[in-house]
C-alpha cells in the first residue's frame, strides 16, 4: 500500500492589518477575506517575499460600501520565499488562509 505524506499543513493568519509577514518558506495561498469598516475602501497585496516587494501573488480590494471580499482560488497559488501582506485603508483588515510547508 502506497502511503503519501502531505508535506504541507493548513494555517490561518488570524486578523491582520498594515504590513506584516504571514509565512516564511514555501507554501500555497488558499484564500483571503478582506474586511472594511463599511465606509472606506481597502486594498490588499500579498507578495512571495519576506518584505513588501517581489512577486505579487494576489492583489485585490473592496469599495468603501463593501464590507467583505472573499477570495478562494480554484487552484491554490504557490509561493516559494514567504508570504507578506500589505493592506491599506482606514479600518481595513484581512484573514489569510494558506498551506505552509512543514519543517
Amino acid at each position: 500500500m502506497d502511503k503519501t505524506i502531505n508535506p504541507f499543513v493548513a494555517a490561518s493568519s488570524g486578523v491582520k492589518t498594515g504590513a506584516v509577514a504571514i509565512d516564511t518558506g514555501g507554501g500555497y495561498l488558499t484564500g483571503v477575506l478582506v474586511n472594511t469598516d463599511g465606509t472606506n475602501p481597502a486594498t490588499v497585496i500579498l507578495y512571495d517575499s519576506l518584505g513588501a516587494s517581489g512577486t505579487k501573488v494576489y492583489q485585490g480590494g473592496c469599495a468603501g460600501a463593501t464590507r467583505h471580499l472573499p477570495f478562494a482560488p480554484a487552484i491554490p497559488i504557490k509561493y516559494d520565499t514567504g508570504l507578506y501582506l500589505d493592506i491599506s485603508g482606514t479600518g481595513a483588515s484581512c484573514l489569510i488562509h494558506y498551506a505552509s510547508k512543514r519543517d
